[in-house]
């Protein structure tokens, strides 16, 4: 689904979705970030030998695909917030990254 889709969707569902304070949005994805960072901590556990928050590669795995929806949609909603385009803005860091760090443009490659 795409930044638009998500905005139609927003638009369709929640009609003062705009009107809501931003720190709502942020707050929203610092926990979803939060749960990333939970699952994998319980796996890594799993592999330390902790009883503890048992977890296999596949939960995690299928955990990390519904927290990591969660985050884009996140950042989705923020940058519509904003009236932002959040795909150019990672084509920009990127290009920005490339000259910083003398990566290798996979253009040129």
């Amino acid at each position: 689904m795409s930044q638009k889709e998500v905005l139609a969707v927003q638009n369709a569902n929640f009609k003062n979705w705009r009107k809501l304070p931003i720190d709502r949005h942020v707050l929203e994805l610092c926990g979803e970030a939060g749960e990333v960072a939970n699952a994998t901590k319980k796996y890594m556990r799993t592999l330390e030998g902790w009883k503890i928050g048992i977890i296999t590669k596949e939960e995690l795995i299928e955990k990390l695909k519904e927290e990591l929806a969660d985050i884009r949609i996140c950042l989705d909603l923020i940058a519509n917030y904003y009236d932002l385009d959040l795909v150019e803005l990672v084509r920009s860091k990127l290009e920005v990254n490339i000259k910083k760090f003398g990566w290798k443009d996979p253009r040129d490659i």
